[in-house]
């Protein structure tokens, strides 16, 4: 079900939410376990396949060299991000797919997806592996994760054939670590990210609008820490973007925003909306090039890129400072009254 992603996504810049809790309590008691020795299952995807819906999959110590597929509401759960670990049986597929063509609920917590050696950022050199994918009107929450040595490490999007035109997927991501990845989050459904630690990948977070994320750490990525791209297309579900309370550090920028990467060339019939983002409490600090900026030739864009639309920002009381082509950009932009803490 999982083609070749689509065009536009690869053109993406390295760089009113789900309420989740008592909705991922599922129903259903029945229980495998599986483990490299002594276990019925050896195999994880082989619990799965046996599994019925809501079912519980524990899964012991060791190392798994597996591509697995849920396409059934279950709980997945290791015994620790540094007790089991998940690596690609074939590269070019994900380590962990939750394909939902029905409205499905999926629990992922306590295992280690991949290894710290960040790939070569051209897919054709080096596949495009990606950690986790989701796509269909899946709920998912995803819990003490590590990913690491992706392409993506985590996609949520319906970019296949099959999923186009169905419910986007609804996210959450809390206690994360996602590191060492060329693009390390990307998403277009909704997300909700708290608690993540997102470090060191060559891109960190570019959402297609509609996302939040809050009391986390996005530091050390080489292009963009947040990259937020509003792309007025209407089989995306449209929707606020919330950054509270980050400490968004010594990345290439810190925050860029933009409607500039699509453009009515490419969607002659869809409008681009402005959209809002809440920029609030946030620590913005010593990024190498920006703290906050649009994406334009003014704050350094390639020519071959029209500038961003305007996109209204709400927020205030962000520590802003030492970044070292400008804190914002453009600097006369009608930035909100005390965006920037005195």
């Amino acid at each position: 079900m999982w083609p070749r992603v689509l065009k536009v996504f690869l053109m993406l810049p390295l760089v009113g939410l789900l309420c989740l809790g008592s909705s991922y309590r599922l129903s259903g008691t029945e229980e495998f376990l599986v483990c490299p020795l002594g276990c019925i299952f050896q195999q994880i995807q082989a619990a799965i396949d046996a599994a019925n819906d809501g079912a519980t999959i524990r899964v012991g110590d060791g190392s798994y060299t597996e591509n697995l597929v849920i396409q059934k509401g279950l709980r997945l759960i290791g015994t620790g991000e540094k007790k089991v670990g998940l690596k690609q049986a074939n590269p070019q597929i994900p380590a962990l797919q939750i394909e939902a063509e029905k409205p499905l609920q999926v629990y992922i917590e306590d295992i280690a997806i991949g290894e710290p050696v960040r790939p070569d950022p051209d897919p054709q050199k080096s596949g495009l592996k990606i950690g986790i994918a989701i796509e269909g009107p899946a709920q998912v929450l995803l819990q003490h994760i590590t990913i690491s040595g992706q392409h993506h490490g985590i996609l949520s999007a319906n970019i296949s054939r099959e999923s186009i035109g169905m419910a986007p997927p609804q996210v959450r991501i809390q206690d994360v670590t996602v590191s060492f990845n060329v693009c390390a989050i990307l998403t277009t459904g909704s997300m909700q990210i708290r608690r993540a630690t997102i470090v060191e990948n060559h891109g960190g977070i570019c959402g297609m609008n509609n996302f939040s994320l809050e009391d986390s750490t996005i530091s050390k990525n080489l292009s963009t820490g947040i990259f937020i791209l509003f792309p007025g297309v209407s089989l995306l579900e449209m929707g606020p973007v919330k950054i509270l309370r980050n400490v968004i550090s010594e990345n290439g920028s810190g925050i860029m925003l933009t409607t500039g990467l699509i453009t009515q060339e490419f969607i002659p019939s869809m409008p681009i909306p402005s959209d809002l983002v809440v920029i609030d409490m946030n620590r913005i600090v010593n990024n190498n090039d920006y703290g906050v900026a649009f994406l334009s030739k003014l704050c350094g864009i390639p020519a071959t890129l029209r500038d961003s639309d305007p996109i209204n920002i709400l927020g205030s009381q962000n520590e802003i400072k030492g970044n070292h082509k400008g804190d914002l950009c453009p600097a006369d932009y009608p930035w909100p009254p005390g965006f920037v803490k005195p």
